[in-house]
């Protein structure tokens, strides 16, 4: 049974991960629009050639100033869609840098899914500990302070949900799983010394 927070982090990736997609898809439908845009002056500029050849009363100069201007709107408005894909690209890297936890995989306790059935009225809260736990791109002792003095949460972690309300979980170096453990209030876990 998969739990709201789980399903909830992997909305979170899928929907960058869309953002990204459609990011790209614009950009390049973009690209693909302005390739065609620049053929319809190419092919205007060449009209008006001919036109110009035919009535010798306009101005060439005038217009070919306004060809250029259109020109070099384009080649700005190029720019922007090249700045654009450089920035999804930059996201698309910074999504695949190391975390401060690897983490590949995720298990839910038993515990730790009645507790957030107990603790539903700090939802938010909860998700965005589990979030931060998971994308911090280095140590951060809020989210990731390692339990060393209990031997009823020795080697795990926990996190700060609220002033006195922890989230504890096991990260697993080895195979990069992270297990959510429980949550619990300071009290109750200075009790556990």
């Amino acid at each position: 049974m998969e739990s709201m927070e789980y399903n909830l982090l992997r909305d979170f990736q899928k929907n960058k991960n869309e953002f990204l997609k459609e990011s790209k898809e614009v950009t390049e439908y973009m690209e693909r629009g302005f390739a065609r845009i620049f053929q319809h002056v190419k092919d205007a500029r060449k009209l008006l050639n001919e036109i110009l050849e035919y009535l010798q009363e306009f101005k060439a100069e005038e217009l070919e100033n306004d060809f250029n201007k259109l020109n070099e709107n384009l080649y700005a408005i190029r720019k922007l869609i090249s700045l654009i894909q450089e920035y999804v690209r930059y996201l698309e890297r910074k999504s695949k840098e190391k975390r401060f936890l690897d983490v590949k995989d995720q298990e839910y306790d038993p515990v730790f899914l009645k507790k957030c059935e107990k603790y539903n009225f700090l939802k938010a809260a909860i998700d965005h500990t589990m979030r931060e736990v998971l994308e911090a791109e280095t140590y951060v002792p809020e989210y990731h302070e390692e339990i060393k003095y209990t031997e009823s949460y020795k080697g795990c972690r926990h996190a700060r949900i609220k002033e006195n309300l922890r989230l504890f979980y096991f990260y697993n170096k080895k195979s990069n799983i992270l297990r959510w453990i429980d949550i619990i209030t300071k009290n109750e876990f200075d009790k556990t010394k």
